[in-house]
Parts: structure tokens; sequence; C-alpha cells
């Protein structure tokens, strides 16, 4: 499950990630959180270049993390890790 995520992930499969999740089971998507969050500071790294900054994920990428955050996080940790709802 983990492996599959990483896959989604390291190949960009964006189009793959809301079918893998839907056949998740609700305790199999609470135990992706950990994987997810641990990816989300993975790809949110800072990434200094010659003239500019940018982070180590491809847009791609955060999208697919944003989809899995949301589909498997509760509101809390959702807010948490996107800064969204937080005022809700």
């Amino acid at each position: 499950m983990k492996e599959r995520l990483y896959e989604i992930l390291n190949e960009e499969k964006i189009h793959e990630i809301v079918p893998f999740l839907k056949q998740l089971s609700a305790e199999e998507k609470q135990t992706l959180v950990p994987t997810i969050k641990k990816m989300d500071r993975e790809i949110n790294k800072i990434i200094m270049t010659k003239n500019s900054y940018h982070t180590a994920g491809s847009v791609n990428q955060h999208s697919i993390i944003d989809i899995a955050s949301f589909v498997c996080m509760d509101q809390k940790s959702f807010g948490k890790i996107t800064g969204a709802f937080s005022a809700i």
C-alpha cells in the first residue's frame, strides 16, 4: 500500500491517485496518514538554485499529496498540513 503510494508520487501518476484511494478501507486510509505526512515534508523542502528557491516536489506531486491528505486525514490533521480550515 505504501509502496503503491510512493510509486504514484514518484512517477507523478496523478490520474491514478483517486482510483487507488477509492479502493482503500477507512482503516487503510488511516494507516497511510503518517506516510502522507512524511511525503509532504519531503516534497515541501526548499531547494535553492542559482537564482531562486523552489520546493523539491513538482506541481503534480503537490497535487497528489493534497488529494491523499484530503481523503485520508481528518479535518484537524488536514488543516495542519495545508493550512486550510484553520479558522474553522
